[in-house]
């Protein structure tokens, strides 16, 4: 069903998007207005595109989808209803081929997992699909062609230690519901406000709230000092973020929320290389978590307000 599967580097790409969240059964339906919405943006700005459109799915698809309708650009589009410019990561893949109609792809993405982790990889959670030839270009479903992309997790990669000293834990009840904590971190400028110790304001260069998406920003103390920032977002759930911090100090991030009635219970746990480093860190970290989610706390007020 799908031709022998090769590893390759992918570059990273910018492109023009609109993100979706759907149910199953309405995939069929949203999927052309959205690619076509986007490429109108583009030919209203005079923007060629590079190659043919694909979906980014943040997540592997259960009952419903949650990706990004892309097609590759040249120069970023300006943002315009629900278009936007975004960056498809450069990432290690594994890659292959199907031919058919496009129901037949769940079929094809069973058997290219099967030998995907028959072969010994390690997949990340998202994953995308490219369009090479489709019902625009061919009336014979048999003649479509769709490209599989497998991001992996890269070989010799950080990890946070397995050692619970390594970990600083923080825990909060907040009085709103996991979706509204969740608003919080998704959405760029709430986050801005409330991102790090008490009194620190933030500049965001870059934001990719999606799987393998990098957030880049400078956090400016109150003495007047900058702190450059840069993190990759590894997962993203509606009740779980990973967040990779990869400039020094080294750490993985895992917020966790928990619905408690109407409450939310938020874990915070950051784990770093090594107990060593976590020791060193630890006075600094418990005391600025603390203060991170109080910020946290007035923004989900303000909220509610």
């Amino acid at each position: 069903m799908i031709e022998t599967p090769t590893i390759t580097d992918s570059p990273e790409q910018m492109t023009a998007y609109i993100s979706l969240v759907v149910n199953c059964n309405e995939i069929k339906t949203v999927m052309g207005p959205a690619i076509g919405e986007v490429y109108a943006a583009l030919q209203a700005q005079a923007i060629t595109p590079t190659g043919p459109w694909f979906t980014h799915h943040r997540r592997r698809p259960t009952d419903t989808f949650d990706f990004d309708a892309c097609v590759p650009v040249s120069k970023p589009v300006k943002p315009t209803g629900r278009v936007k410019p975004g960056t498809l990561p450069a990432a290690k893949v594994v890659r292959t081929l199907y031919q058919g109609n496009y129901d037949g792809l769940a079929g094809a993405w069973g058997e290219f997992s099967a030998w995907i982790k028959t072969n010994g990889h390690t997949p990340r959670e998202d994953l995308w699909e490219c369009y090479l030839v489709g019902p625009v270009s061919s009336n014979n479903p048999a003649d479509w062609k769709t490209e599989l992309n497998c991001p992996l997790v890269a070989a010799g990669a950080k990890t946070a230690s397995s050692n619970p000293d390594s970990a600083v834990t923080t825990e909060r009840v907040f009085s709103a519901t996991p979706r509204q904590v969740f608003a919080a971190f998704e959405q760029p400028d709430r986050l801005a406000k409330w991102w790090g110790p008490k009194d620190f304001t933030n500049t965001f260069d870059q934001f990719e709230f999606k799987p393998g998406g990098r957030w880049v920003f400078t956090m400016h103390g109150p003495n007047g000092a900058n702190y450059a920032n840069e993190s990759i977002f590894q997962e993203i759930q509606p009740d779980k973020i990973v967040i990779e911090h990869v400039l020094p100090p080294w750490f993985m991030l895992t917020v966790t929320l928990t619905p408690s009635g109407n409450q939310t219970h938020l874990s915070w746990v950051q784990e770093f290389e090594s107990p060593e480093v976590a020791a060193k860190f630890r006075p600094l970290s418990k005391t600025a978590n603390e203060q991170n989610l109080d910020r946290l706390q007035a923004v989900l007020d303000d909220c509610g307000r």
